[in-house]
């Protein structure tokens, strides 16, 4: 076993990739310091639409030119920019309706033509029960937004909304089916969730630079922050702190090179504390039971001391201190955010059980509860409002078969990543614990709040599924498909 997987983490001929040909990397960057000045330019004028479209427009078409010789950099450069989302660290418009749609068409694209060009090779295939639930997941998302428009018709900006989150969930069920196939090597695995890491560093680092939040949050102040693209949810930035400092936690574990570890500590120590400042408890739930689950798993004294230590730093803070103790003091029976949750947890079950086959639609319970007496206006205030609860949030939008697609995919991912988490080499056992309490943390968030309104984060769901199938896939033994027939011969 320990041979074999060992030969995985050597070079092959189905890791290495065409290199950049040094003119186009010369004319990348030329076009790269046009654009900046541009930006620059327009930004001066006051014209700020034009302004980043002049920055990101023509990079993004160059970009995918140059990633289409290969679609792990398209997974990688998606990578580079998807944990800035949910801090809205990029422009919506872009975010919506071009680095989203357009990766996962040009992922498409790029697998159904990839046969023209030297030295392809055609993405793994999945087993029927790993693309079962994939494709039917798929289906049923666009046959909830029909049956939606059937029988509510056109709710003005909640029904724009419902068809805006339909197609970015069928942006993700097609982006995390190619994050289960793309990948050649246990090696590219692990790069990309260095870049997923590094992208939520980013993003937590930004906090520190930004105003304060604003809005609902209790006593301890608000929950949203103003950034140059729009307002950002600290409820969102903590689930994916949450998954990434899981991430890290399992990666900790097994890190042999004692310069790295120390690193990656620091990165995790980063991260909690934004953690802790984002004031969401489901997030510190879900980080809580991941840590636990990896110790759990891997049974290490080094990780014990290790968390203590973080949460020994965290406490020492007072600023902190505060925060984790009264922000704990207020989950009682008289808190209100529990007294809104089981209102919302009765009309969410209410609805699901109305439409309990195919769901009134991604996310449209969010105005169609209002159709089921629910105590509030009809306004923007309320249609914030989700269940507040992933597994039933799915149930009520997409119906009992798109719950178990959806728990198909999750528990399944979990499972097997864990499993055979000592199974395998010990430089693959970090990256398995890893990913598997990344998706423990959301799943655990996942009891207390839905957070797949927010783009960046259901991302992230579709991202670490497709990993745990690719990471079991690869550890497995099960070879990706052939190249195309001249090229397999030629080998």
């Amino acid at each position: 076993m320990s041979g074999h997987c060992c030969r995985e983490q050597m070079p092959s001929g189905a890791d290495v990739v065409p290199a950049f040909p040094k003119r186009a990397i010369a004319w990348f960057v030329v076009i790269e310091l046009a654009c900046a000045a541009g930006f620059i330019a327009f930004l001066t004028l006051g014209r700020q639409r034009v302004a980043f479209a002049c920055l990101l427009g023509p990079l993004q078409l160059l970009a995918w030119v140059v990633l289409m010789r290969d679609e792990y950099w398209i997974l990688m450069f998606f990578n580079v920019l998807v944990m800035l989302t949910p801090m809205e660290l990029l422009p919506r418009y872009y975010v919506l309706f071009g680095l989203f749609p357009g990766t996962a068409l040009l992922l498409a694209f790029s697998a159904a033509t990839g046969f023209i060009r030297p030295g392809w090779r055609r993405p793994a295939r999945l087993a029927p029960w790993e693309v079962t639930p994939v494709v039917v997941l798929f289906l049923w998302i666009g046959l909830s937004a029909v049956h939606a428009l059937q029988v509510w018709g056109w709710k003005g900006w909640a029904t724009y909304n419902m068809l805006v989150a339909t197609s970015l969930g069928l942006e993700a069920v097609l982006i995390g089916y190619f994050y289960a196939t793309v990948p050649r090597s246990i090696a590219q695995i692990h790069r990309l969730v260095l870049v997923l890491v590094g992208g939520t560093l980013l993003a937590a680092v930004a906090v520190y630079f930004l105003p304060a939040p604003l809005g609902e949050g209790g006593a301890l102040g608000g929950k949203v922050v103003v950034t140059p693209f729009g307002e950002a949810s600290l409820n969102a930035l903590g689930s994916v702190l949450a998954a990434s400092s899981g991430l890290l936690v399992g990666l900790l574990v097994y890190e042999g090179r004692p310069a790295t570890r120390a690193l990656l500590g620091v990165f995790l120590l980063v991260l909690v504390v934004t953690l802790v400042i984002t004031k969401s408890r489901g997030a510190w739930f879900g980080f809580g039971v991941a840590s636990l689950c990896v110790l759990f798993v891997s049974r290490s004294r080094w990780l014990l001391a290790a968390l203590a230590a973080v949460a020994l730093a965290v406490l020492s803070i007072d600023v902190l201190r505060h925060l984790v103790v009264a922000r704990t003091a207020e989950t009682t029976a008289r808190d209100p955010s529990l007294a809104g949750r089981l209102l919302l947890w009765s009309y969410g079950w209410k609805v699901a059980r109305a439409n309990w086959l195919l769901g009134v639609g991604m996310d449209y319970f969010r105005a169609i509860k209002h159709s089921y007496r629910f105590p509030s206006p009809f306004d923007i205030v309320s249609l914030r409002y989700n269940t507040h609860n992933l597994y039933l949030e799915v149930l009520a939008n997409l119906g009992v078969v798109g719950l178990s697609c959806f728990l198909w995919m999750l528990v399944g991912a979990i499972r097997r990543v864990l499993s055979r988490s000592l199974r395998v080499a010990r430089e693959t056992r970090g990256l398995s614990l890893g990913i598997g309490a990344a998706l423990v943390a959301l799943a655990m968030h996942g009891l207390w709040d839905a957070v797949i309104w927010q783009y960046g984060v259901l991302m992230l769901i579709a991202i670490l599924i497709g990993m745990a199938t690719s990471l079991h896939r690869l550890s497995s033994g099960r070879p990706a498909e052939p190249s195309h027939p001249a090229v397999s011969q030629a080998s």
